[in-house]
């Protein structure tokens, strides 16, 4: 689960202080020590406490970090225009011979077992199918459903954490044109129980027309 960085800097600026005050109305070390300046003690004893306090959050983040896992799912058409801020489209009908693909950069990062677990799923509609090359490892096509194993990628080798790129291309079948079609299609993350929220998965969509529009 990935918290927006504003956030983390508001909760960060609120809770150390307060801790820190907190923990220094309970006990400061500097009231023990006489070489301190009955003055001083407040102060000395509130860098202390924010210092600790400090690293105890930077440590808190860095565990947090080793938990977590990002996937990043990048559709395009052309490499110059491959941002995950972009909708490509793609035409998917006679004009193309019924056939059109789109390609797909995957970004897994971080914790490999809930990356391992990580699946991605496309639900198509009637008028679209797909058949998936048996040289595909991560795609697999059954039942209107177009899903992204990521097991078939990932070696569980009880690494820590995993950096992994991979880029394919997904064909995507025209099966009726009838009429004017068109859907934007967005990926959804499968994952069960708490892992969903160790898991922070960012994607683009893609828009399939069955005909151009003039």
């Amino acid at each position: 689960m990935k918290i927006p960085f504003s956030v983390q800097t508001a909760i960060k600026a609120i809770l150390i202080p307060l801790i820190a005050v907190v923990g220094l109305n309970v006990l400061n070390i500097f009231d023990y020590v006489t070489i301190v300046p009955q003055e001083y003690k407040f102060e000395f004893g509130l860098t202390i406490y924010l210092a600790i306090c400090e690293a105890i959050w930077e440590g808190i983040k860095r565990k947090c970090s080793s938990l977590c896992a990002t996937i990043n799912c990048i559709f395009y058409t052309k490499e110059e225009e491959k941002t995950i801020k972009n909708t490509p489209t793609i035409i998917c009908g006679a004009s193309t011979m019924n056939v059109s693909k789109i390609k797909c950069q995957i970004l897994l990062n971080g914790n490999p077992d809930y990356l391992y677990k990580s699946k991605l799923q496309f639900s198509l509609p009637e008028w679209l199918s797909s058949q998936v090359p048996s040289s595909n490892r991560v795609l697999k096509y059954e039942n209107n459903l177009l899903t992204f194993h990521f097991d078939r990628v990932i070696v569980n080798n009880g690494q820590k954490s995993i950096s992994i790129s991979q880029i394919i291309e997904i064909p995507f079948i025209q099966n009726a044109d009838d009429e004017f079609l068109s859907i934007t299609l967005r990926p959804q993350l499968l994952l069960d129980g708490f892992a969903k929220w160790l898991v922070c998965f960012d994607t683009n969509e893609i828009k399939i027309c069955n005909r151009e529009v003039h």
